[in-house]
């Protein structure tokens, strides 16, 4: 969180009429097809340091905590058998790699993203974005998100002043300055006639 709110606090200044948007995926980690979320870990991992065994290693790990995820509900035993388990430790860095081998195949890469999407910042499943382009680019580039990859459900949320992203308010004046707020605590970086 620290990283998004310097990065609000360094831009400081965008376009007068970009829009501020907040992008979701609904309930990522029980969608995520299993076959496919371990492909996306080898993906991401093959550009890491490691060697092909610790790769295959973590790929195996990962398919059992997949494929043999037991759990208790009203007294009788499940197997789950897509996505992974919300508490899971595991959950948050295979969702992240399943998103980030996402944006890197099909996002980064749509022209409607490269030529107007000035920020793109995603917390695991929650994307913070300032989009320098129509509505009109915006919601088509929205359904785009919503047909290109296989089970992940998007919402999207946006406006020309203000969104909501994660517990802070993100809001932008008439002359384009950036400014946040919090939910949860009095702190905030505002214009003196937003306090």
């Amino acid at each position: 969180m620290g990283a998004f709110l310097k990065l609000i606090d360094e831009l400081k200044t965008i376009p007068k009429e970009a829009l501020l948007v907040t992008f979701d995926v609904k309930d990522l980690y029980t969608s995520i097809p299993n076959t496919e979320g371990i492909t996306s870990v080898r993906t991401l991992l093959t550009t890491s340091n490691m060697d092909p065994e610790q790769i295959n290693i973590c790929c195996k790990l990962f398919s059992i905590i997949l494929t043999k995820n037991f759990f208790l509900f009203e007294d009788q035993f499940y197997l789950q058998i897509r996505g992974t388990a919300m508490g899971s430790n595991a959950a948050p860095p295979y969702a992240n790699c399943y998103l980030a081998d996402y944006e890197n195949s099909t996002i980064y890469i749509n022209d409607l993203f490269c030529t107007h999407a000035i920020v793109w910042k995603r917390y695991i499943d929650d994307i913070f974005c300032i989009w320098n382009g129509p509505q009109e680019t915006l919601e088509t580039f929205f359904e785009f998100l919503k047909t290109s990859w296989p089970g992940l459900d998007f919402t999207m949320t946006y406006d020309p002043n203000k969104v909501n992203f994660l517990d802070t308010i993100v809001i932008k004046n008439d002359q384009g300055e950036l400014y946040r707020s919090f939910h949860k605590t009095n702190r905030s970086k505002q214009p003196p006639s937003l306090r």
